[in-house]
């Protein structure tokens, strides 16, 4: 598993984003951030917190105002990856932590 790889859950059938550092890889459980699907949404979010991210070709909000600490049993197969919007998933975390 690796920092920004999307995983389907083992229960359900939602998606979340691994945003846990390689470096605790040892451990037994991944701190993941829910993707929502956009089209679920009617109101506006906040681009800063909730950025928007296409998977499969679908909008999907990473709500990180969801973050969860999960059992690495509980993530199925990685479906994707984003790294390629690491930065803005790392500054929607600072927002909710930081508020910058």
């Amino acid at each position: 598993m690796a920092k920004f790889d999307v995983h389907r859950l083992r229960r359900g059938t939602g998606l979340v984003v691994d945003c846990q550092s390689n470096l605790n890889a040892s451990l037994a459980t991944r701190v993941v951030v829910p993707l929502v699907r956009r089209r679920l949404l009617p109101v506006p979010l906040s681009p800063r917190l909730n950025p928007v991210v296409t998977i499969g070709g679908e909008a999907f909000v990473v709500a990180v105002q969801a973050l969860q600490t999960i059992a690495t049993r509980d993530l199925a197969e990685r479906v994707t990856s984003l790294i390629e919007h690491d930065r803005i998933i790392a500054d929607a975390l600072d927002a909710l932590f930081f508020g910058i």
